[in-house]
């Protein structure tokens, strides 16, 4: 228990969230804090259950700890406090039943109706009333009771991602209720659905756990029906071999900062490579109404597409390319969807194995964060230079001959900034012979 105290302090709700319970006020620890720390596993996030609305509290805690207090659900007074800067969160919410043994048999599933008091004497005695600590020691992942489905059936996807996450698995019976509550899926909030499907491709092996996705028939109801036959079968063994070769790339520092970088909310760059390598097998019938309807951030609806459409053929290009840095990023900048996503894509469809792919293209990544500058790589003389000593004017020359420069680049005949002026003003020359027949 001195581990947990430990952990409390630290999160400041001993003594600050304490010191502000009025005396005879029950106030308790509970759900997935306790989970995780009777798992060992970090805790950032702490959920507080009061028998009454506790607004009022979290608000007086997010003043004493100068944290950030917002509603959540109004109707059912739940609550967050975000202690800026710290990544930790405290969940604020009143009991779901008149008691809280009560409400512990309404929640989820068994390993998440833990309680323990945050008042009286240390250390407290953990309430556990349907198994849960049991459940833990068996790493087995059952439901509470036989309604809880029905009552949010995104619970039935909590439970794929707790699965995934934690290495559990379905009770049998659990598994049943939460094949029958799939059916219902459609009466949940697009962007409740959008951070669970974020959550299991964020695991450590999703692709181990997407199959428990098909059979509980949750597949189609998630990416709408496939175009092909064993489509599913297709996009988890390309997610898993992407996992594979990101797991590879992480060994490099740089490449692992890119990888976890955050894109958009709870969407890492490395989950957007496994879910885009799942729905490049999967080959979902309309892709752009996927995107839609789990409500993709702006990133991730624009790179999706993107990256289906990268050919696969252009993964061989890799091995013919010049060992010119500007050159291969620009290569990498030519497939499209930014050469950092591009780039690491298209190494799924390099023949070799895991390892040998990552070794090949982490040179590349070098190259492309060496050069780029901004998000892009800048070119060796800019558009006003075209335009100033060339003549062209204004519209799409100017980017046509930009364009054929960056190939020229690629292909390793042009290096530096003079070599490019000498190659677009005989580029120019050429042009002008065309249009005026040789004469001037």
């Amino acid at each position: 228990m001195e581990d947990l105290k430990k952990i409390l302090t630290d999160a400041r709700i001993i003594p600050a969230l304490t010191e502000l319970l009025r005396p005879g006020t029950e106030c308790w620890l509970v759900g997935g804090t306790l989970r995780d720390w009777l798992l060992g596993r970090p805790v950032r996030d702490f959920d507080i259950a009061t028998p009454k609305d506790p607004s009022d509290l979290a608000m007086r805690f997010a003043e004493r700890v100068g944290g950030k207090w917002f509603l959540m659900d109004r109707q059912r007074r739940q609550s967050r406090v975000v202690l800026r800067g710290e990544g930790i969160t405290c969940d604020f919410a009143p009991f779901r039943a008149p008691d809280l043994k009560g409400d512990l048999r309404m929640r989820d599933f068994t390993v998440n109706a833990l309680a323990l008091p945050l008042t009286g004497k240390f250390p407290p005695k953990l309430i556990d009333v349907v198994g849960g600590r049991e459940d833990l020691a068996l790493k087995r992942l059952r439901a509470c009771s036989e309604w809880v489905f029905f009552d949010d059936p995104l619970r039935v996807l909590k439970g794929v991602r707790h699965c995934a996450e934690l290495g559990f698995r379905l009770e049998e019976e659990t598994r049943r209720l939460m094949a029958r509550a799939a059916g219902v899926m459609d009466r949940v909030a697009p962007e409740r659905i959008r951070a669970e499907v974020a959550a299991i491709f964020s695991a450590p092996s999703p692709a181990d756990h997407l199959p428990l996705l098909h059979s509980l028939g949750l597949d189609g109801k998630l990416f709408g029906p496939s175009q092909v036959e064993e489509g599913f079968d297709r996009g988890v063994q390309l997610a898993a071999r992407m996992e594979k070769i990101t797991r590879n790339l992480a060994a490099d520092d740089a490449a692992a900062a890119l990888l976890d970088e955050e894109l958009e909310a709870g969407l890492s760059r490395r989950t957007l490579l496994t879910f885009a390598a799942f729905l490049r097998g999967y080959a979902p019938q309309d892709p752009a109404g996927l995107s839609a309807s789990l409500r993709l951030g702006g990133k991730a609806a624009a790179a999706l597409p993107a990256l289906a459409a990268l050919p696969r053929n252009r993964a061989a290009e890799i091995a013919a390319l010049p060992d010119k840095p500007r050159g291969r990023a620009l290569w990498a900048a030519s497939l499209g969807a930014g050469a950092v996503n591009s780039l690491m894509f298209i190494s799924l469809f390099k023949k070799e194995s895991p390892e040998e792919v990552a070794a090949e293209v982490l040179p590349l990544l070098r190259d492309v964060i060496d050069c780029a500058r901004g998000g892009r790589i800048p070119d060796l003389v800019d558009g006003r230079w075209v335009r100033e000593n060339l003549g062209l004017g204004e519209g799409p020359k100017v980017g046509g001959v930009l364009e054929m420069l960056r190939r020229e680049e690629i292909a390793g005949r042009v290096n530096n900034a003079q070599e490019a002026r000498k190659f677009l003003k005989s580029l120019a020359k050429k042009i002008v012979d065309n249009e005026t027949g040789g004469t001037l």
